[in-house]
């Protein structure tokens, strides 16, 4: 077994240099054996070889492409122990900026579905070109098949026949020819003789009535509807299967991200036609990558429910958004998120240092974890409180922790080091600034213009959160704009109180202002004090709702997943901890806890906004 080099000190020099260049967005990553190495299982992989369909929700940055990339990495390296062929999709390949809510559902199937479903055919069949069977991987007898003769001239006999049936020309020729007839009979007398033809306008129907010159006569009516388009979805769906039987694996499983990029209005229609082409086999199924508050999988037309359902058709596989908040649990957000960076750091370590493929899964480095920690805390960061201010600043999502740090070592790192508390305060500032205010442009700046009002309500309250009724916010495409952009963060989209005086039951959504925005105070006169106060009184009113339970049950979970990182987490307890990530509050009661949510909300701000 490759296990890997000895252990070996690497230099504060490499490990910046290796921070610098991190990949932070795994779908720019042009190779397989990216993932897994860096991979921190937040949820089982295994979970996506079931064969229902599934969503990933998580807002830009929570890691939905890692794990889709992940799984496609497994299943690939291990496709004949595994006997699932794994196929990932970007939807934005569909060139999704052409989409509009004005298009037909014709549009939809002529311009974007069929070309979907023959680039899913395409991937298949790049996969079955290019697959090497690997010595490691075990299952040589069905590697062995794979590879027959008998076996390409099958497959590449239904590749043709999918292609034949979504070439467009093909598709038009069935458009012209596929006609239904609706015939009714019905008895009737009559006098005289004569006959009447009627003929509709449109492509859509003709109306004939004919009658006898016989005084009883048989009268009818006969419509003929000619189909707006036409795609034969058994034809498809049995395709795959053929396609699976072929090849004898259990499914194929469509990894379908950036769904979210799909304008919301069409997105139902989308749904449907996957529904019915892939979600009714047992040897297919769909796992989506999608941002929930820009996610509609089913809607109602003409009292008619299609897409697909949710519970019934398609089930939440994870929700990203709530594995780990910082102002929910700081303690617990800061082991996340060294987890992710250590995991990187190996890996990167791996690649660049020993050339390490990682196409086998057996493969793993053996390095010195404790000089990694110390030369993050010592010899890269002056300290670990300078350290954790990427770790406040990141708000827990782990793209914007990678990229701060990336950022900072290569614009920091190079000129001084260790890099001081005051450049990693500026590299939080710049990149609240320069990644996340500047999507707010065009269409999207009023949700910008709200922010800045709720921001001056949280100044006057002095305080870093902010609620909002739950019908409010249910309603308002502002703020879920500013969620999804991450210059707020939700931490309770679900905060109950009975309120006694009235006997109701009142409902809200609790947010956080991105610290990056609030840490530009310090440069202001009393900006420290401000946001100092702004962080302790929030913390107060956060801790009371919430008892840290679900993170350290997650945190347990990764490390009985990876021994690798069971080993890092007791280097982690041994290593000091910045105060202002671990500061602890004790709890208020719940009646304080409801007047200061009451203090702090928002409503009137939204209300009078969408008035303008």
């Amino acid at each position: 077994m490759n296990i890997g080099p000895s252990v070996q000190i690497i230099s504060p020099e490499q490990i910046l240099t290796l921070l610098s260049s991190l990949k932070q967005r795994a779908e720019k990553a042009d190779e397989l054996s990216s993932f897994s190495p860096s991979f921190v299982p937040v949820i089982d992989i295994d979970l996506l070889t079931n064969k229902n369909t599934q969503v990933i929700y998580g807002r830009n940055g929570t890691g939905k492409t890692h794990i889709l990339k992940c799984f496609q990495e497994l299943a690939t390296f291990n496709f004949s122990g595994m006997r699932v062929l794994p196929i990932y999709f970007d939807m934005r390949e569909l060139d999704i900026s052409r989409i509009s809510p004005e298009l037909s559902e014709e549009d939809v199937v002529e311009l974007f579905f069929s070309n979907f479903i023959y680039q899913c055919v395409e991937k298949i069949n790049t996969f079955y070109e290019t697959y090497e069977p690997r010595p490691y991987a075990g299952n040589s007898e069905h590697a062995i098949y794979l590879k027959s003769l008998g076996t390409q001239s099958r497959f590449k006999n239904e590749i043709k026949k999918l292609r034949k049936a979504l070439d467009n020309q093909r598709m038009r020729e069935k458009i012209e020819s596929y006609t239904k007839s609706i015939r009714t009979k019905a008895g009737a007398t009559t006098h005289g003789s004569g006959e009447l033809s009627l003929t509709g306008n449109g492509p859509s129907a003709d109306a004939k009535i004919g009658t006898s010159k016989e005084t009883t006569r048989e009268e009818f009516t006969e419509f003929v509807i000619k189909a707006s388009h036409f795609i034969d979805f058994s034809e498809i769906r049995d395709g795959f299967g053929r396609i699976c039987d072929i090849l004898d694996i259990e499914q194929i499983v469509l990894l379908v991200d950036e769904w979210s990029q799909i304008d919301v209005d069409v997105q139902p229609i989308f749904s449907e036609l996957i529904r019915r082409t892939i979600c009714t086999s047992n040897r297919l199924s769909c796992k989506f990558a999608a941002l929930k508050f820009q996610t509609s999988f089913t809607t109602s037309i003409n009292n008619r429910r299609i897409g697909l359902q949710p519970g019934i058709d398609i089930t939440e596989l994870a929700d990203l958004n709530h594995i780990f908040t910082f102002d929910l649990d700081r303690g617990a957000v800061r082991h996340f998120l060294i987890f992710i960076l250590i995991k990187h750091l190996l890996e990167a370590i791996g690649r660049n240092l020993y050339n390490y493929s990682f196409e086998d899964s057996r493969q793993y480095l053996i390095g010195s974890v404790k000089n990694i920690f110390n030369s993050l805390f010592v010899n890269v960061f002056e300290s670990v409180n300078a350290f954790d201010y990427f770790v406040r600043a990141s708000e827990g999502n782990p793209r914007d922790f990678l990229s701060m740090i990336g950022e900072c070592c290569a614009t920091h790192g190079a000129a001084q080091l260790p890099i001081t508390l005051k450049a990693v305060q500026a590299t939080a500032i710049n990149y609240y600034t320069n990644s996340k205010v500047a999507n707010f442009n065009g269409n999207n700046k009023k949700s910008l213009d709200l922010f800045n009002s709720i921001f001056a309500a949280c100044l006057r309250k002095r305080s870093k959160i902010f609620s909002i009724s739950k019908e409010i916010h249910e309603s308002d495409v502002y703020i879920r704009d500013l969620w999804a952009q991450r210059v707020i963060h939700l931490i309770d989209n679900n905060y109950e109180y009975f309120n006694e005086e009235t006997s109701e039951i009142v409902s809200f959504a609790i947010y956080a202002v991105d610290y990056g925005k609030i840490l530009g105070l310090r440069s202001a006169k009393n900006g420290a004090e401000t946001l100092d106060g702004m962080v302790q009184q929030s913390s107060a009113l956060v801790n009371g709702l919430y008892d840290g339970a679900t993170h350290k049950t997650i945190l347990e979970y990764i490390e009985e997943e990876d021994s690798n990182l069971a080993a890092i987490s007791e280097i982690l307890g041994a290593t000091p901890q910045s105060e202002g990530v671990t500061d602890h509050i004790d709890v208020i009661e719940p009646e304080m806890l409801f007047s200061k949510i009451i203090e702090i909300n928002v409503d009137s701000i939204i209300v009078d906004f969408q008035k303008e």
